[in-house]
């Protein structure tokens, strides 16, 4: 499930990219929901989603260590905007995963306050990074995942 999930992870960044539209994440989430909406737990998260926060934030985070101290964060925070999404958890999020990767405590009072915008803030920052750092080659991304 977690290799099905990261291909639509790396589907998801790459529309994201080429389309420049945050709805392309929300919809992906929404599916994503639907797909495990008979199963439930005491967080109301499903496998999918699980995975999909897996998949996204060991990326980020990977992302971040090669990064540290850039201010990555800042330049990919900035680029969501461009999209037209900003929330006060986003800065924090992304300065937690991407300029101090050690600041991971950060990360669950975020994903309260996004809420349903959760996922898809994370897949935005994702493909931030890509465009930020990567230059918007999808392949860069790639090229730093040990399973490739």
């Amino acid at each position: 499930m977690l290799d099905h999930i990261s291909d639509q992870v790396r589907a998801v960044l790459v529309a994201t990219l080429e389309q420049l539209d945050p709805d392309v994440a929300r919809a992906w989430y929404a599916r994503l929901a639907a797909a495990d909406e008979h199963v439930s737990d005491e967080d109301d998260r499903s496998p999918g989603q699980w995975f999909a926060d897996l998949a996204l934030t060991a990326r980020l985070l990977r992302v971040g260590l090669i990064n540290e101290s850039d201010g990555l964060a800042g330049r990919v925070v900035a680029w969501v905007a461009e999209l037209g999404e900003s929330a006060p958890a986003l800065e924090p999020l992304a300065v937690a995963l991407l300029d101090k990767p050690q600041d991971v405590e950060v990360v669950e009072p975020c994903a309260e306050q996004l809420g349903e915008d959760y996922l898809p803030a994370m897949a935005w920052l994702l493909a931030g990074a890509v465009a930020v750092a990567g230059e918007g080659d999808i392949r860069w991304l790639d090229a730093l995942d040990p399973g490739e």
